[in-house]
């Protein structure tokens, strides 16, 4: 392993370094109790780096500060918890290897090394696919970001972009149609009414399942939604049907203001009862339980409205997308179109 070259620095030259890493985007819009909490983490992350430079002390103080950070740069709740439990899971391994390696106190050491044998870890013990393990490492090299440890970072696993998606996975417009064909005079179906209701919105909107909380009474009185998500304003676009179709929903469930999807105790949709819902509504009515999930939906909203008008760029705009190679990834089909086309070459 290439060793890191080691500085020695006194604590004034470490700041500077720290300051120079914390040059955070939005430094300048963030009020001044945003900015004396990254200070103080600052301080703490500093404090808790190991002298020679080469290695740092994953330690869970670092943790909480790192998660003191991430709601200080604005991270939505799930994006907060996911990083958290990536760097948790990396501590952990640092612990055992620490501990195999006969040293009797635990310590979170990481360098290099270690980061590059999680790596190796996630892929071939875990055996997670590609888009998880880089997952993983998206969330990792934030936190050696944070800290000022780019030095650290390690690079992503390559793949060649798909060309098609698995056909176990991929939710198709029939399989859509079939979930939401409830009949109606079947005994107990008014119980299928909000799983009903959430799969029509997701795939008629292509919304974000952390939006549905704008789909309000208030809010159904036009076409238009205004949403914000991911440090951003977008617009969100009802058909006149599904919004005719929401507010019936409304009154069946006596909701007369606020958001239209809640649970029992009136509060917001969670994601958790969202997925619930879904599936419960997929075993019903005979659908693969293991392609029904919120996102798909607005994948299945994606390709419908690409195929209909061929423009990849307003379904960008549509999605929220600030990148098209983003939008790519949502309009892939499944293999059976192209391997049609390859039988037809004949070659």
């Amino acid at each position: 392993m290439k060793e890191i070259k080691i500085m020695d620095k006194n604590i004034e030259k470490n700041e500077q370094t720290y300051d120079a890493s914390f040059n955070y985007e939005y430094e300048n819009m963030i009020s001044d109790i945003t900015r004396e909490i990254l200070e103080r983490v600052k301080k703490e992350l500093i404090a808790t780096e190991r002298k020679d430079n080469r290695e740092y002390l994953l330690t869970n103080k670092a943790i909480r500060e790192y998660e003191l950070a991430l709601k200080a740069e604005e991270k939505a709740p799930a994006t907060l918890n996911k990083y958290l439990h990536d760097v948790e899971e990396l501590k952990s391994y640092a612990e055992r290897l620490a501990l195999r390696s006969g040293i009797r106190k635990r310590e979170n050491i990481l360098n290099k090394e270690i980061l590059i044998e999680f790596k190796t870890y996630l892929i071939e013990e875990k055996k997670l696919k590609t888009s998880s393990v880089n997952s993983y490492i998206a969330s990792i090299n934030h936190f050696l970001k944070v800290i000022g440890r780019e030095d650290l970072q390690i690079k992503n696993v390559k793949s060649q972009r798909k060309s098609f998606c698995e056909e176990e996975k991929m939710l198709t417009r029939q399989e859509y149609e079939k979930m939401i064909a409830v009949d109606r005079y079947e005994k107990g179906s008014e119980r299928l009414d909000k799983a009903v209701m959430l799969a029509k919105t997701l795939a008629a909107t292509g919304i974000r399942i952390s939006e549905l909380k704008y789909i309000t009474i208030e809010n159904l009185k036009g076409n238009v939604i205004v949403v914000f998500n991911k440090k951003k304003e977008r617009k969100i676009l009802l058909s006149e049907k599904v919004r005719e179709e929401l507010l019936d929903y409304s009154k069946k469930v006596h909701i007369n203001k606020g958001p239209v999807f809640v649970d029992r105790a009136g509060n917001p949709v969670s994601r958790k009862e969202c997925w619930r819902q879904l599936k419960k509504l997929a075993r019903h009515q005979g659908v693969q339980e293991q392609k029904v999930f919120p996102h798909n939906f607005r994948h299945l909203f994606a390709r419908e409205y690409y195929e209909r008008y061929g423009d990849i760029s307003e379904v960008a705009d549509i999605l929220g997308h600030s990148n098209l190679n983003t939008t790519r990834v949502y309009l892939i089909k499944d293999g059976r179109e192209q391997l049609d086309r390859i039988n037809k070459m004949n070659l």
